[in-house]
């Protein structure tokens, strides 16, 4: 009776092991690193779609790794009291997935990688030390004897493994926003890390691309955090890399065809706008990159040739023009907006109120952060 027990609650314990593997292997690859497995399938086949969802990668790595803890745990003589340790090889490869897919170079993850692979050092030792210590007159006594013991190590092994394995910050939030805009999901990549201050010139131009896509760039680019000039908007294989997302993408949305190692550029859009007719987003960008890079000038005498009907004027444009008429006496094109003009004279009385540089900061990017007069004073 007494074996019998001991058997059903060993082979309870396996199953349990089991789905608990299983089920969080599946999370990882299928939601919590989903990205960046991704962006690895495509290196891997490079380029070429395959059309894998990530449940199909999901599958096809968790078992694989379900396979390989059968095959260490035959290895270890099927020794019921190793059952746990069986495990450790397939949460580290679990982990080093993220690391090897190019996403960061491989010491950005170097010093999460080291402890981790030394918490599972120190956790085995004590694991092993535990049975060996084991007061038995069974040859075949089995890991139930320690359930807690065995699932806080599995508990430790799941953290390391999501510790270890995570691409950080920005990195992952580009992977987010690359993979939705290919499925065409606009609206939701510009919601990824809307609310961030921390960004870069690749986040910038992947925000430029899903807000000219819905056809809203001139209306709130200004509305997220920006880093760089003009050439933040579009991929150059230098300053601005996507990591899966074409860089012809642009080609398509201008209507414009370039040599396949040519990049598109605020100068090539300037020549391009005086030789052809562009669709609206490529003008939207043009405008957009002197803004960026403060050519007021050259923004008021370019936009109304693309914007004749000042009703038809988006947000941040007409914010540029106000701002222009401030500080030309001689203006290339003149505007007046009432609104305007009392939003921007409260924008001056709110700056003027601070003498401290820090807290006047804060003050005018919780009330005008969204607006081109915060962007154009204090943006990077």
């Amino acid at each position: 009776m007494d074996i019998s027990l001991q058997k059903n609650g060993a082979l309870l314990f396996r199953a349990l092991c089991s789905i608990l593997f299983f089920l969080y292997s599946i999370a990882y690859t299928c939601f919590y690193q989903a990205q960046e497995l991704a962006l690895r399938v495509h290196r891997l086949t490079g380029g070429v779609p395959l059309y894998l969802n990530r449940w199909v990668v999901g599958l096809l790595i968790t078992g694989s790794l379900v396979l390989l803890q059968l095959g260490v745990f035959v290895l270890l003589g099927r020794s019921k009291r190793l059952l746990v340790a069986s495990y450790v090889p397939s949460f580290l490869l679990l982990m080093l997935l993220s690391a090897f897919t190019g996403v960061a170079p491989f010491s950005a993850f170097l010093p999460g990688l080291c402890v981790s692979v030394a918490l599972v050092v120190m956790a085995l030792c004590l694991l092993l030390f535990c049975i060996k210590r084991q007061q038995t007159t069974h040859e075949e006594e089995n890991m139930s004897d320690y359930p807690y013991l065995s699932m806080w190590f599995m508990v430790l092994l799941m953290f390391v493994t999501a510790y270890g394995g995570a691409v950080k910050g920005i990195l992952h939030r580009r992977l987010v926003m690359e993979a939705l805009i290919k499925n065409r999901q606009y609206e939701k990549a510009l919601e990824v890390g809307k609310r961030d201050l921390e960004t870069d010139s690749a986040l910038t131009s992947l925000r430029a691309l899903a807000l000219a896509s819905e056809g809203v760039l001139g209306e709130h680019l200004f509305d997220y955090s920006l880093v760089g000039t003009s050439q933040a908007m579009m991929p150059n294989d230098k300053t601005v890399k996507w990591l899966s997302l074409n860089a012809k993408t642009l080609d398509s949305l201008f209507v414009i065809v370039t040599p396949h190692d040519e990049y598109i550029t605020q100068g090539a859009l300037e020549k391009w706008a005086e030789e052809h007719k562009l669709t609206k987003p490529a003008y939207d960008y043009m405008l957009c990159g002197y803004l960026l890079d403060r050519q007021l000038d050259k923004f008021a005498a370019r936009v109304f040739l693309y914007y004749p009907n000042n009703n038809e004027l988006p947000r941040h444009y007409r914010e540029a023009l106000t701002l222009y008429m401030h500080q030309r006496s001689n203006p290339v094109a003149y505007y007046s907006d009432n609104l305007m003009e009392t939003d921007y004279q409260d924008f001056q009385d709110l700056e003027g109120k601070y003498k401290n540089f820090t807290e006047r900061f804060n003050v005018l990017r919780s009330v005008y952060g969204n607006t081109y007069w915060f962007y154009y004073t204090y943006g990077k």
